[in-house]
């Protein structure tokens, strides 16, 4: 029962201490289709060809959309540390030929004057003209510049932190600064916000109690098997 009780408790700390690190954004790696975001691009289906500028799909496959891009595949670099590596369906996405928001979200619920982590992928579908992506966060800016590897397939990670003021409640927009009509064609996938946040030091010594409470438990089976 002693057992039981104990890894019980770890359970629950260890689950606290991963909660506290769930995304807020809803549908951040799109595995639900197209909802849980704005776009100022027009959204075409992800299974119909079609190689107009300002389109954006979701889908795991833009090849399906645009024959000339190229699926993307490995990542470039170390994954970042807080988003899960690119599976299934991401958002793809046929630059505009004026700055344009490709994707947005407003986020309540968050806590004014605490430390948040932004952090996603981005790869090229095409090898000209990459994408350049200013990411916002209200009138904070998190990125400006942010250019899609110059390779296409690969997917690069970005990851920042920012603090929340006296804000509870923000609006986060990636927009594309380039507004070249050749290429400019890229992908995004695994968006996380999350906040920037260690365990409190009471789940320390929960956790640090419980693993004790196991070692005193498995020390003391030892010795009645011994006697």
């Amino acid at each position: 029962m002693k057992v039981v009780r104990v890894l019980f408790g770890l359970a629950v700390v260890l689950s606290l201490t991963t909660t506290s690190r769930a995304n807020f954004l809803i549908n951040g790696d799109f595995s639900a289709g197209n909802t849980g975001f704005t776009s100022g691009y027009t959204f075409v289906p992800n299974n119909v060809m079609n190689p107009s500028e300002g389109i954006y799909s979701v889908g795991a496959t833009p090849s399906l959309v645009n024959g000339s891009w190229t699926n993307p595949s490995g990542i470039t670099g170390a994954p970042v540390s807080n988003s899960p590596a690119p599976a299934g369906n991401m958002l793809f996405v046929n630059g505009s030929s004026s700055p344009t928001t490709v994707w947005s979200e407003t986020i309540g619920a968050l806590t004014a004057n605490t430390n948040y982590l932004f952090s996603g992928y981005l790869a090229s579908l095409f090898n000209v003209s990459p994408a350049v992506l200013t990411i916002t966060a209200g009138s904070t800016t998190l990125f400006s510049g942010l250019v899609a590897p110059a390779t296409a397939g690969s997917w690069a990670g970005f990851q920042t932190g920012f603090n929340s003021g006296v804000n509870t409640s923000l609006t986060f927009s990636i927009v594309n600064t380039n507004i070249a009509a050749q290429g400019n064609d890229f992908a995004i996938d695994s968006l996380a916000l999350n906040p920037a946040t260690v365990p409190e030091p009471t789940s320390f010594a929960l956790m640090g109690a419980g693993v004790l409470g196991l070692g005193m438990i498995a020390s003391r089976r030892r010795r009645q098997a011994v006697a």
